[in-house]
């Protein structure tokens, strides 16, 4: 698939929704297999509910992409910490449940859907197993913050 932006450049929400899309949203693609087979496991093996398990989140989504072929931009990462860190029990709660939504959908051959909503309040992941099979998983986004590395 080759695309994505260098590591050092930041990337936009849609940036990175789009590179989610085009590994996860093809399950009979080649990157998607290539994306299951290196990584499947590690999405599984993300701890359930405990602090900085957004780390081992991002080390499968850098598996997965390396595996199909796909860049990961330099916003990631602070994202997904920003993410699991946003509150002590939700954080954690939100990268369980991507994780969980990773596995279920790779282990499945399932097309996965990636969005993004505005937080209202609490940030909160939300996981939907649609009716055509699909899993939609829409994540708070806030194009205004500041998701750098740290």
């Amino acid at each position: 698939m080759g695309s994505g932006l260098p590591l050092d450049t930041p990337c936009t929400g849609d940036d990175v929704k789009k590179a989610l899309n085009d590994v996860f949203g093809h399950p009979n693609s080649n990157g998607y297999q290539d994306a299951k087979k290196a990584a499947q496991a590690l999405f599984q093996g993300v701890p359930q509910n405990t602090a900085d398990n957004w780390r081992q989140l991002y080390a499968a989504y850098q598996t997965a992409y390396a595996a199909a072929g796909v860049t990961i931009c330099a916003n990631w990462q602070p994202y997904l910490q920003s993410l699991g860190e946003v509150d002590p029990q939700q954080g954690p709660q939100n990268i369980s449940d991507i994780a969980k939504a990773r596995y279920d959908g790779l282990n499945g051959g399932k097309i996965m859907k990636t969005k993004t909503h505005t937080p209202q309040g609490q940030h909160v992941v939300k996981v939907t197993h649609e009716a055509d099979g699909s899993i939609t998983i829409d994540s708070p986004y806030a194009p205004t913050a500041n998701y750098r590395r740290r």
